[in-house]
């Protein structure tokens, strides 16, 4: 009873990010630029657009975001 766990110490310390946060106008900026150069050349060099997804366009970072509710009839999907 006396002994602590050493597992059960304090929570380490996340690291900040890599970026820097104040180049960007806005969240959607950021992801557009680390996916076109970070992940997009990934996706590009291992020929993902062939077996999996179309790679991501400008577009797509600009359209409006869609929904869809699942539900049973009558239980206020709409509302």
């Amino acid at each position: 009873p006396g002994k602590s766990d050493s597992s059960c110490g304090p929570m380490p310390k996340r690291r900040g990010p890599q970026c820097d946060v104040a180049a960007f106008d806005s969240i959607l900026d950021g992801v557009r630029s680390i996916y076109m150069t970070k992940v997009r050349p990934l996706e590009e060099q291992s020929l993902v657009q062939h077996f999996h997804y179309p790679l991501l366009a400008d577009c797509d970072f600009e359209a409006r975001p869609m929904v869809l509710l699942v539900g049973q009839y009558s239980v206020g999907k709409t509302s």
